[in-house]
């Protein structure tokens, strides 16, 4: 405990945490670590004393005697490796530092507990599958215990936060830890009058708060969208307010008009008609009524709502949330930065203050590294080392902040290719196969296999019975053509790397299902039939690898494939909009729908026929939410609900468009394009070329050599670092030398 005040509180923490720089993301590809020039290649020695070697190395290691290692007790260490990793999982470090919290903060982010809190949440979102309406029935006594059962490991959740919370009387002065208990006391309360008083669960719409009290993104989500909200309304207020006076104008002008009784029959009915019409659902009906009328010059004025409202003032909502977003996600990201920084400057404190220079030795790295990642091998250890050291004895603390990206990154393990040359007649062979004619060529057969099952399904003989008909021998053909591709490049490049590609995997399933399913065709077995339709799936589905080996199309789905996990956040938060809405939905219009219904006579829900879309359980209700977010038809959803209960329906579905379709959906473009144009810039650049600069070669302790490729965890946080890396680098620098000035001028007053 002593060591950690000389950092923190005292005056060496005004000048180390001004001149932490800003890492970029580790990447084979970019410079490592800032500072100096950093070859991403690290030749070592290679013989049975490899270890040895390296240290008698000139200039590498220095006598660590004085690294103060011995002095480390297990509770330094217990605080040190917490401190790290809360500043990789981007925790808040809000524990305790003291050795009782720390054993129950270990505890508590331990993966079994982690899965089980998880576990809780899904249960909980889950009940709504089984309670009234349900979709699959259970006893009410049996959710109300599954309930209690959840809510019971919330509140044991938040008893082992201020177990190990480091300021336990500010406990109850966070937001988050009031919220939880808000909701569990509402929830407990509604549970209890429910039994008694009504059927009515309004607790069940809390139930997504426990999804942002376990997850830091999602929670970072919501925030930066509540304070993006502020100037969303501006737009919202614009938009509602040129819909409310062009309704107005229209409704004067079209109330006596033929088509005025349907669509401007009064001022609300003209705002809804406008309204729908920003959303293109209605705009066909209604410019096809006025353009079919005595006067058709009124569809100009249409013409001219939708080009202003949906062209204009929409695309204008996007550019205001696109820009609001990204500063509030610049903000969040930079406050992040400082404390992760903040976190790892305190674990360099601990493990540095027995140091006599104090710095970090190349021992006490390793020690760290062994509680950290126990289950990394001796290479990735020694790797992390020599990308933090950079050539340097000790670490100092503007290199010890990198170990939060070190430890970011995953790590392959490729084998050593041989020296020797291969016999001509395979140099050859795998010449052939590299060329850019043979892949063409193959290209071209899957092609034209895909044209061929087009012609088969469509002429309704999709299945060849008998091997000797004229679709029975052409399948036959293209089995054989891909069997023997498959051989060539198995022969030219050996099992291990022919198996490394996952298109090389697929195409021997492929080809094992398709002999099988030949043979089954010859033992006269019926299910071959379902078999075959399963291979002409595959088979089409082997047109991705001809897309993929055109260098654009490469480009462009490696760049899908790498930033759409990173939606997985907003995912959820659209999930929890619609699981709120099916909640209210299903309380209002549950049971209302049903053929015959008065409400529903010469509605567009009836003459639509839309009647299987209900509300009466969640599955049901979710999918007619969907529907609405789309957009086709959504109007003739809510005329329906709006037919069979009341006017004031309209409010359900307008807010749930505004919400889900204007403010979530913009929040998601805004983030899907900042991601989508970054990741792009970086796979054009070239990244997804395997070169040599990609590898790094290093020696274990052992005499066999080892070559490793390191790539980051392409992640939520792995993006936000990239997003702003320049501008949080400039932010960074103009802070550090405002500090400096400022310490500048306090030493010259003194």
């Amino acid at each position: 405990a002593e060591y950690m005040g000389t950092l923190i509180s005292g005056s060496r923490a005004a000048t180390t945490m001004a001149q932490v720089p800003l890492l970029d993301d580790v990447d084979a590809e970019v410079a490592l670590i800032p500072g100096p020039a950093f070859d991403p290649v690290i030749e070592l020695a290679t013989n049975d004393d490899g270890e040895r070697e390296l240290e008698n190395t000139p200039g590498f290691l220095d006598d660590d005697s004085d690294d103060g290692l011995a002095m480390l007790s297990e509770l330094h260490w217990l605080q040190a490796t917490a401190l790290v990793e809360d500043a990789v999982l981007r925790r808040a470090g809000e524990e305790g530092l003291d050795e009782e919290s720390l054993r129950w903060y270990r505890f508590y982010v331990s993966p079994w507990v982690t899965r089980g809190f998880y576990f809780a949440v899904a249960m909980n979102l889950a009940l709504v599958l089984f309670e009234k309406p349900a979709v699959f029935a259970l006893p009410r006594w049996l959710t109300y215990m599954l309930e209690l059962a959840t809510l019971g490991a919330f509140a044991g959740q938040m008893m082992m936060q201020r177990r190990f919370s480091g300021n336990k009387s500010g406990f109850l002065r966070d937001f988050k830890h009031v919220g939880l208990l808000a909701v569990l006391g509402l929830t407990l309360v509604d549970m209890l009058l429910a039994l008694f008083l009504y059927e009515f669960r309004f607790s069940r719409v809390l139930r997504v708060y426990f999804v942002s009290y376990n997850s830091v993104f999602v929670r970072s989500a919501l925030r930066n969208i509540r304070r993006t909200i502020p100037r969303i309304l501006d737009v919202v207020f614009l938009m509602m307010f040129f819909t409310l006076v062009t309704s107005i104008v229209f409704t004067i002008m079209f109330t006596e008009t033929s088509g005025g009784d349907l669509f401007f029959s009064s001022f609300w009915q003209g705002f809804l008609t406008l309204y729908i019409m920003r959303t293109t659902s209605n705009f066909p009906r209604v410019l096809a009524h006025f353009f079919s009328s005595s006067a058709p010059w009124t569809v100009v004025l249409f013409v001219a709502y939708v080009i202003v409202a949906l062209y204009l003032l929409t695309s204008l909502a996007l550019a205001v949330v696109y820009q609001q977003y990204q500063t509030q996600l610049k903000n969040e990201e930079l406050r992040a930065l400082k404390r992760q920084q903040k976190l790892l400057a305190h674990a360099f404190g601990i493990i540095s203050a027995p140091s006599s220079r104090g710095l970090v030795s190349r021992r006490i790295f390793i020690e760290l590294m062994k509680r950290l990642r126990p289950r990394w091998v001796h290479d990735k250890v020694e790797l992390s080392w020599r990308m933090l050291a950079c050539g340097a004895p000790r670490l100092s603390l503007s290199k010890f902040v990198a170990l939060r990206d070190v430890l970011k990154l995953q790590f392959f393990e490729l084998r050593v290719e041989s020296s020797d040359s291969p016999q001509p007649s395979l140099a050859a062979l795998q010449r052939a196969v590299r060329s850019k004619a043979f892949n063409y060529a193959i290209d071209a057969l899957v092609v034209l296999n895909v044209i061929v099952i087009a012609i088969q399904v469509s002429r309704d003989r999709a299945h060849p019975h008998d091997l000797s008909s004229v679709e029975g021998r052409i399948s036959l053909a293209f089995t054989a053509f891909y069997a023997v591709e498959a051989g060539l490049r198995l022969y030219a490049f050996g099992a291990r790397t022919f198996f490394q590609d996952n298109w090389n995997r697929f195409d021997v399933v492929l080809l094992i299902a398709s002999v099988l399913d030949a043979i089954l065709v010859l033992l006269n077995r019926r299910v071959a039939t379902d078999i075959f339709k399963f291979l002409l799936v595959l088979r089409v589905a082997r047109l991705w690898a001809t897309i993929g080996s055109f260098e654009r199309f490469r480009v462009l789905l490696a760049t899908l494939s790498d930033f759409l996990p990173t939606l997985s956040v907003y995912t959820m938060v659209f999930l929890m909009v619609f699981y709120v809405y099916a909640i209210i939905g299903m309380e209002l219009f549950a049971k209302r729908i049903s053929r015959g219904a008065p409400g529903l006579v010469d509605t567009l829900f009836a003459e639509e026929g839309f009647y299987p879309f209900t509300m009466d359980n969640f599955v049901n209700t979710i999918l007619v939410l969907f529907c609405l977010n789309v957009g086709e038809s959504w109007d003739a959803f809510a005329a329906g609900y709006v037919g069979v209960t009341s006017q004031w329906s309209w409010i359900y579905f307008l807010s749930f468009n505004l919400i889900a379709g204007v403010v979530v959906t913009n929040i998601v473009i805004a983030f899907v394009l900042e991601a989508f144009i970054l990741q792009w810039d970086i796979n054009v650049t070239g990244v997804l070329k395997v070169s040599s600069d990609d590898i790094v070669d290093v020696s274990a302790t052992t005499s066999l050599d080892a070559r490793w490729r390191a790539e980051p965890v392409r992640d939520m946080d792995y993006f936000l670092r990239r997003m702003f890396w320049a501008e949080l680098t400039e932010q960074l620098r103009t802070e550090r030398s405002a500090s400096m000035r400022g310490l500048s001028e306090s030493r010259s007053v003194l």
